[in-house]
């Protein structure tokens, strides 16, 4: 079939921005003549944004602003204009449902940064950065409801140079992405293009705003370097806290490569130009501060930190110390996921004690990476993991001491100030036992920091046991999780194999219905409920 003029000029397709990627790609199609959208849609909450500045810029060619691709004004333009295909950039695959994608004869397109089927999530571009790949690159992929839902059109790799920022990068795999559209076009117009599977993708962490927290602890210079540029502009930054602030970071420099006689992260300097921060391996110039609305470091901030030259930078800030003691992986984010993430967004330290291996009874070996799940849920907690490696289902046998006591040496080097823990009238007998531990390792004089010890329910445990066993779960405190939920259950997703359909109470639509009834209780959208076992004032 040969293809008309109107369909290589690019007449029937239609544009689809969303986001900074959107319009960095769609500013160099326009700047080149391979190419033109018959219509360019914005998707934006504002009315008034538009991709490139001005209509005038996009060179006559009708442009809307709809606040979803499937608003009634985006089908009304997309019917006018005669639309057959798509190019959809920064906008969430997710977001492409079965209907939309069989609207278009000419099929619906896009980019993604990175080579699939490695680092298939959505922050790819922000994680090479991170790990200090040497190289990236984009893929064009048409979009299907087969499989993970990509078919592979071409790749085209990307060199990552020292001292790149996400900046530079974003628009070097623009350009790249602006030219390998061109280049296929042809065939995408005659519906004659070599479409192969992405094969099984390899999926990165989600990535928000508060995942940019600075921990001083967790960080070397080249390690501080990578992470300030990997979320510079036009990302929200990397940020540390002094006192109750926010102070976000986008300008960063190695000032000198060789080993400093120091032992832990210190603060050398400060001027209205940045800080200067001295690590074991090197010192580096943090710059371009600002404040959480992005106004500037008021000089009085600016003097409090320069009384703390010399000191060593995670004394700048010193939340809470949070414990959680769970029996088994998903129980610390079933039942308090959460709260765990409101915990991390305040700059508190989580440690996670995961107190029994389900591997041993429920997998065959070699069949499920637990630690790894587990690792990956953390990330989205803000909380360091560890495994003390008891049995499942088997604490029950025997005495309690050498639990007891492998509690007591977790609290006693962490000295936590809030601890979660099992409800003890849960149906498992692991949640029980350790209940009760907990109960004896965290007396008065072992944890003399300890403020508050909690309660938490799990879902498909404490619900289930009978009437006449031991008393009732009886929440009396509630916590609004309407901001973190999103958050808990991409924590829950990380635990594929524990994951269940509706409507067990380990489903993910079952958590969410678990969260609106508490909220309910407490008139709150959504939350989570505990019960006070102890406190201290």
């Amino acid at each position: 079939m040969r293809a008309s003029l109107e369909e290589l000029s690019g007449q029937s397709f239609l544009y689809l921005s969303g986001g900074h990627r959107g319009q960095d790609v769609l500013r160099h199609i326009l700047g080149s003549s391979a190419w033109r959208p018959g219509l360019i849609a914005v998707v934006s909450d504002s009315p008034r944004t538009v991709p490139v500045g001005t209509a005038a810029e996009c060179d006559g060619i009708p442009l809307v602003t709809v606040p979803s691709v499937y608003s009634p004004d985006a089908w009304w333009a997309m019917a006018a204009h005669g639309i057959k295909g798509v190019l959809a950039v920064g906008v969430p695959p997710d977001l492409l449902e079965e209907s939309f994608l069989k609207a278009f004869p000419l099929g619906v397109y896009g980019f993604h940064v990175g080579l699939l089927p490695g680092m298939a999530g959505p922050a790819a571009l922000n994680w090479a950065l991170i790990r200090g790949l040497t190289e990236t690159g984009t893929t064009l992929v048409r979009y299907t409801m087969d499989g993970d839902g990509w078919l592979l059109v071409s790749q085209r790799p990307c060199p990552i140079e020292d001292g790149e920022t996400a900046g530079t990068l974003c628009t070097k795999l623009s350009a790249a992405s602006a030219d390998l559209w061109a280049r296929h076009w042809p065939g995408i117009a005659r519906n004659d293009v070599a479409l192969r599977p992405a094969g099984k993708l390899i999926r990165d962490l989600r990535r928000r705003p508060d995942d940019g927290a600075i921990h001083w602890a967790e960080h070397s210079a080249a390690s501080l370097d990578r992470w300030i540029r990997a979320l510079a502009r036009p990302y929200p930054g990397a940020f540390f806290r002094f006192g109750c602030r926010r102070i976000w970071v986008h300008g960063v420099e190695r000032d000198n490569p060789e080993s400093a006689a120091i032992d832990a992260p210190t603060l050398t300097s400060v001027s209205d130009r940045g800080l200067t921060l001295d690590f074991p391996d090197g010192r580096i110039r943090i710059s371009d501060l600002s404040l959480d609305d992005g106004a500037e470091i008021p000089g009085h901030l600016l003097a409090a930190l320069a009384e703390r030259v010399g000191d060593r930078l995670s004394s700048l800030h010193t939340g809470q110390k949070v414990l959680v003691v769970a029996a088994h992986p998903d129980d610390e984010v079933l039942g308090i996921g959460g709260t765990l993430i409101r915990h991390f967004k305040s700059g508190d330290e989580i440690r996670a004690v995961i107190v029994c291996s389900a591997d041993s009874i429920r997998y065959r070996e070699g069949e499920h990476d637990q630690p790894g799940d587990t690792q990956r849920a953390s990330h989205y907690l803000g909380a360091r993991s560890t495994g003390l490696g008891f049995a499942d289902q088997r604490l029950d046998r025997g005495g309690s001491l050498e639990l007891i006591q492998a509690l007591e040496r977790q609290i006693r080097a962490f000295q936590p100030h809030v601890i979660y823990t099992h409800w003890w009238g849960d149906v498992n007998a692991d949640h029980a036992r350790i209940a009760e531990a907990v109960d004896v390792a965290a007396r008065p004089y072992s944890a003399p920091g300890l403020q508050s010890i909690y309660a938490f329910e799990t879902p498909s445990s404490t619900e289930w046991t009978a009437s006449g066993r031991a008393g009732a779960f009886a929440p009396n405190v509630f916590v609004d999780i309407s901001d973190e939920l999103d958050r808990k259950l991409d924590a829950m997703r990380c635990y594929e194999s524990e994951l269940r359909p509706p409507p067990h109470p380990r489903s993910l639509r079952s958590l969410e219905q678990r969260a609106a009834y508490w909220g309910s209780v407490a008139n709150m959208p959504a939350a989570e409920a505990l019960a006070l076992l102890r406190t201290r004032r």
